[in-house]
């Protein structure tokens, strides 16, 4: 019994060394971008220890990153099966479903369903960026342009995340053609919290809309 007992132990050990070989693995194909590569990986150390969430995590976010937003759906969906505390997996479940419904034809998305996730993701990690840019994304996908604008402009006094928030702002009047509401935002981020890649990108943007505003609506 002991040495069948040893024998139990030595096949753990082998399993979780072959676990953290395929983690790697997807990793290091992450990094260099080959996204089918890594998901298989995670998905193979995902059949080593299925107890675990992290490799169904993983593996949806490589096929997130691959632009395959079904797969990773099925797999957030399963790691949260896993462990249902990890609000990181909710909030990538959520950002995955809105990808998904954007590309299907308008009249065939699913946007109660996606409402119901997001609130969820609100929930469980209330007033941060990624849900609040998320709920201004959700407003404006369904043509509510101004409520993604009262969202965001709610939201942006003292928070930490405010440059982003105020480049989202910028972003959406632009597209309305709004050139001076745009750069006061895009001003503001730059007053409070220094010059940044994003507010550079964005007042490019505002500036080649000024001298052609045809090209506004397409930012």
């Amino acid at each position: 019994a002991v040495a069948s007992q040893h024998m139990g132990l030595e096949l753990d050990e082998d399993i979780t060394k072959h676990y953290d070989t395929r983690m790697r693995l997807g990793y290091t194909y992450q990094l260099l971008g080959d996204w089918d590569l890594a998901a298989t990986q995670f998905e193979v150390a995902s059949t080593l220890l299925p107890q675990i969430a992290e490799p169904w995590a993983a593996a949806g976010d490589a096929w997130y990153e691959g632009g395959n937003f079904s797969f990773a759906i099925t797999h957030y969906r399963q790691a949260l099966r896993i462990d249902p505390s990890r609000n990181d997996v909710q909030l990538a479940f959520t950002q995955a479903l809105f990808q998904k419904e954007l590309r299907r034809p308008e009249n065939d998305r699913d946007w109660q369903h996606f409402a119901r996730e997001l609130q969820k993701s609100e929930n469980v990690l209330p007033n941060t960026a990624s849900t609040i840019l998320l709920r201004a994304y959700f407003s404006e996908a369904q043509g509510n342009r101004n409520e993604a604008i009262e969202t965001l402009e709610q939201a942006i006094p003292g928070h930490a995340a405010a440059p982003v928030l105020l480049c989202q702002l910028a972003v959406i009047h632009l597209r309305d053609n709004h050139l001076s509401a745009a750069l006061k935002s895009l001003d503001t981020s730059e007053l409070h919290n220094g010059r940044t890649g994003q507010t550079v990108l964005a007042r490019s943007n505002v500036l080649t809309s000024q001298s052609d505003p045809s090209t506004a609506g397409q930012l």
